[in-house]
């Protein structure tokens, strides 16, 4: 319906005093370069979702005008409001609301509480990931910075405002706290509900420092199953610990300390803590292991051998009298060694020029802080870029920096190193069990050691076949070295081999080249713990299993499995007969076709009426993650870190920041399938669904 002039001013001062959000003001854009009209600090363009109208209003009382260029600003300029009087008594000034607001939209009620809840749970997550100071939220600069945004956005013409909906810095900081505190209450009360007197708990350690202040950090991660058989790995806490405590002694009172405050402390629960055998914040005589059970990470283990591998060694240079670094084991393969060192220098010459961003990003090069697996992608792609990289090199006259380099022996590195790295990404998986891999991938990782001694073809799933070609004599003597040190340096834990058995499809642990030593104790463990399991199900004494680290010793001859053995109690009857039933078992064809993509768990829990003890003792062993920070490695992953604004903040405030921004990134995950085949986290912290309040939405791993 058209109305005339006078109906239609009517209707817009109507609209634009109940913020209705149809209509809303805008500053008037100067047609010329001189200064705009002083009218325009009390007036405002009225626009609707088509644009501008020819209309203006007053930014105070909101009385409209007809308006066009072209009949200029004298009925604006005679306006006398009463409005604007009581601003200018009271104070607040005639610039009060200027630029937008006035807008029906620009106002806090006018905007859907949905939408403000939003915005808050997206600064709360920045302000924690990145440990900014809440104050942030109240700068100039960032709300200039927000409005662009909006401007940009397509949402800018509904007239909406940065500082609008932008909270105060102290409602953020009390939003986080409660958050926090909302975690931690949640946490107490499902996990007194969910773990009972008799269980096995698993703990990870992520500790780390940051580079540009003296604080320290550590993060604790709850890992079990619960009753319906899912996976669960709660964060309990991420906390600063001031410098003084920064050892054996102080990390050990703050971990007892976390768990104690979430009742996990109490008799009959059983802690094992999966860590770096190496870290000397860890062990020792003050350290964790002392009091806690532990089991070694399986990818700190993976490090270790490739850490050997590429070590150095001060010797002596004969007759010249100096000492020289040398890679520990040159003489087995020199040229194996000079090709790594010549891969090396050119990445110091490329950093110290600036050659890097001409390579572009696909192009890694690793710097002195780099891990074994970063100087692995820059092993594989500097063979991929090989012929791109002679060409930058070229006009710099440095093209015999990569000349040097024996392509294809560099390509048989990273080939074989390749392994070594989807093993330690696969075993960092934290929404599913991983424990019962661990002696899968060293079995994987030994026969990868083996020689090849013809070329062969390999059918991958997608049906193309893959040419694998004879290894050179170099590679060889490569494959020796490393052979020896997983040997060495990679000892399989009682708890490793008795979660591979665990596993429907590996319980033959002959079939892995595990030693009959090995074995023998892994089934006498997984006995061990099934009458405990027993003895706990039927509300009797409790009996925790001994701690087994296994050897190549020679024990005695495996336990036989018979029910018939005359020297067995009932209670080792009834073991007998289930742990035998289900060794006999064979697998059906069903759950052979499913491969690698059975779910673990998910099979124990539909076999748990076959085999009820049995079952529980599985929902306990395959809740161990086999990585020893399995969940908290993510909030280093996203790249925090803590810098100097963190100064501002109070120890408990970056505590409950931590605890909130852990919470969020590590708990809420989903499994994904990557291009290259392997298993990642995709991270859920942010969505693009409007986020819930609903607690148990914000843990929940499934």
């Amino acid at each position: 319906m058209n109305l005339d002039p006078e109906g239609m001013k009517s209707k817009l001062e109507k609209e634009l005093r109940k913020r209705s959000g149809i209509y809303w003001l805008r500053d008037s854009v100067p047609r010329s370069k001189g200064r705009p009209s002083e009218v325009w600090k009390r007036f405002a363009i009225i626009y609707d979702e088509h644009g501008a109208l020819d209309y203006a209003a007053c930014r105070f009382c909101y009385q409209v005008y007809c308006y066009r260029t072209a009949n200029g600003t004298s009925a604006l300029i005679k306006h006398n409001c009463q409005e604007q009087a009581k601003h200018s008594d009271s104070g607040s000034g005639s610039t009060a609301t200027a630029t937008y607001a006035s807008s029906s939209r620009s106002s806090k009620q006018g905007l859907p509480y949905e939408v403000k809840k939003y915005v808050m749970t997206a600064l709360v997550e920045m302000c924690c990931q990145d440990l900014h100071p809440f104050t942030i939220v109240n700068g100039d600069g960032f709300r200039k910075f927000c409005q662009i945004l909006l401007d940009c956005h397509s949402w800018a013409k509904h007239g909406l405002i940065a500082k609008d909906f932008l909270p105060d810095s102290a409602t953020l900081e009390q939003v986080v706290n409660n958050q926090a505190e909302e975690i931690r209450n949640y946490l107490a009360t499902f996990l007194s509900k969910s773990l009972n007197e008799h269980t096995l708990v698993s703990f990870t350690i992520d500790l780390w420092q940051a580079n540009e202040v003296n604080d320290c950090m550590i993060c604790v991660t709850l890992h079990y199953t619960d009753k319906n058989f899912r996976l669960h790995n709660r964060v309990l806490a991420g906390r600063s610990v001031t410098e003084d405590n920064w050892n054996a002694k102080g990390i050990k009172n703050e971990f007892t300390a976390i768990i104690q405050s979430f009742n996990l402390t109490q008799g009959g629960i059983s802690h094992l803590i999966v860590m770096n055998n190496n870290n000397t914040l860890l062990i020792g005589e003050n350290g964790l292991n002392g009091l806690f059970q532990s089991l070694p990470c399986a990818c700190h283990r993976i490090t270790a051998v490739m850490t050997h591998l590429f070590e150095h060694q001060i010797v002596k240079v004969e007759g010249a009298g100096i000492e020289q670094s040398v890679y520990k084991y040159y003489d087995d393969c020199p040229m194996v060694f000079d090709t790594i060192e010549l891969c090396h220098k050119l990445a110091d010459y490329c950093i110290k020029f600036g050659i890097t961003d001409q390579l572009g990003l696909a192009f890694k090069i690793p710097d002195e802080n780099s891990d074994w697996i970063s100087v692995y992608d820059y092993f594989l792609t500097l063979e991929q870029n090989y012929d791109a990289l002679v060409e930058v090199l070229n006009p710099l006259e440095a093209s015999h920096m990569i000349q040097k380099i024996n392509r294809h022996l560099l390509k048989e590195i990273a080939t074989f190193v390749q392994l070594f790295s989807q093993a330690t990404i696969e075993l960092k998986t934290c929404w599913q069990p991983t424990l019962h891999l661990v002696t899968i991938w060293r079995y994987r990782l030994l026969k990868h050691c083996r020689h090849v001694l013809e070329d062969y073809n390999v059918e991958q799933e997608s049906g193309s076949t893959v040419s694998v070609a004879k290894d050179s004599l170099l590679i060889k003597s490569l494959k020796n070295i490393v052979q020896d040190l997983i040997l060495d340096h990679w000892l399989v834990d009682g708890y490793q081999l008795v979660a591979t058995i665990l596993d429907p499809r590996q319980k033959n642990l002959a079939r892995l080249d595990v030693p009959t030593s090995q074995i023998s104790l892994a089934n006498k463990m997984l006995q061990d713990l099934y009458l405990a399991q027993t003895r706990n199900s039927a509300c009797k004494t409790e009996s925790q299993p001994s701690r087994n680290h296994f050897s190549d010793k020679e024990v005695d001859n495996f336990f036989i499995f018979s029910s018939e053995s005359e020297d067995a109690s009932d209670e080792g009857k009834i073991s007998i007969t289930e742990i035998q039933l289900y060794m006999e078992t064979r697998l059906t064809k069903e759950t052979r076709g499913q491969g690698k993509n059975l779910d673990i768990l998910k099979w124990w829990q539909n076999h748990r009426t076959r085999y009820p003890i049995l079952s529980q003792v599985a929902r306990s062993i395959l809740a161990i993650p086999a990585y020893c920070t399995a969940t908290d490695f993510k909030y280093n992953q996203l790249g925090n870190g803590m810098t100097d604004k963190s100064i501002t903040l109070n120890q408990q405030t970056i505590n409950n920041m931590l605890m909130t921004c852990i919470s969020v990134t590590a708990n809420v995950g989903n499994p994904s399938v990557t291009g290259n085949g392997l298993s990642l986290p995709v991270m859920l912290a942010s969505t693009t669904t409007l986020p819930t309040l609903d607690t148990s939405d914000l843990f929940s791993l499934n």
